[in-house]
């Protein structure tokens, strides 16, 4: 994936020397403002093409306020971290 690579072309050295390949995480994505949830679907199916296990909590066009989970992902520690900032 083309916008990956140029968001961290040589990956995130921090996170390669200190956390382990071995950890599997679940995390949330966890709304900062209210809103609406738009192309969930879509950030699902990158998320699954990267090897995460990814689902949307609300349905497409949710409204959501501040603090509301909105997504649940499940797979790599590292591998999570490296894409997090640029799926958000």
């Amino acid at each position: 994936m083309e916008w990956l690579e140029e968001d961290a072309p040589y990956w995130d050295e921090t996170t390669e020397l200190l956390v382990p390949r071995s950890i599997e995480v679940k995390a949330y994505v966890i709304a900062k403002a209210e809103g609406v949830l738009a192309c969930s679907e879509e950030v699902e199916s990158i998320l699954k093409s990267l090897g995460f296990k990814a689902r949307s909590l609300l349905g497409e066009g949710s409204r959501f306020s501040e603090g509301d989970r909105v997504m649940e992902i499940v797979g790599s520690a590292r591998g999570l971290l490296y894409v997090e900032r640029t799926l958000l």
